[in-house]
């Protein structure tokens, strides 16, 4: 949904889950277990994969790494999953009697946006985000701070995470959060 080169233009970062029938999600599925394949794994592990898809050269693996991905990702899983990628793994590696493990495909579709500082002083941040569809909202910054622009890709003055019976309503729901913040979010020139 987003570059994150874009924070340099201070864009939003976005991310959403794919629906279980878009065309990508099996190649890079395929793409992410044979990468998985090819590198040695402990018994039980969380990873991270960022896989681009290029017009040149087609899916291409950037970075494979043994955390958790970062900015909103494991809330926006937990959101789409009923739970997210550290609860999941911490069942697993504890055997939690009687804790089911996520099921393999979502419950319903999930996205994320950070939105950017910019330059001034934040004037007004609304506090909570009552529109359909958000299941989380932070308010990141305090009314009254100096900000500057984005410094790394998770700088965010706020950020929300949305749902969706598929990802077109997830992003719909985003992007008219994204639009109303924008409205309420006050930073003035220094």
């Amino acid at each position: 949904m987003s570059s994150n080169l874009g924070h340099l233009k201070g864009e939003p970062l976005m991310c959403s889950t794919m629906d279980i029938d878009d065309p990508l999600r099996r190649r890079v599925h395929e793409l992410g277990i044979a990468a998985l394949d090819a590198l040695p794994l402990p018994d039980h592990t969380i990873f991270h994969m960022e896989i681009f898809d290029t017009r040149r050269r087609g899916l291409v693996v950037n970075e494979v790494a043994s955390r958790v991905g970062g900015a909103r990702i494991d809330a926006m899983l937990a959101a789409a999953f009923g739970t997210g990628a550290v609860e999941a793994h911490l069942r697993e590696v504890t055997r939690s009697a009687g804790r089911a493990l996520p099921p393999a495909e979502p419950r319903q579709m999930a996205s994320f946006a950070m939105a950017r500082p910019r330059p001034g002083v934040l004037q007004a941040l609304p506090q909570r985000c009552p529109l359909p569809g958000v299941v989380r909202y932070e308010a990141l910054a305090t009314r009254g701070s100096r900000l500057t622009g984005p410094t790394n890709v998770v700088s965010a003055v706020s950020s929300v995470i949305t749902v969706g019976e598929d990802r077109a309503a997830s992003e719909s729901r985003l992007a008219e959060a994204m639009r109303w913040l924008g409205e309420r979010t006050v930073i003035a020139d220094e």
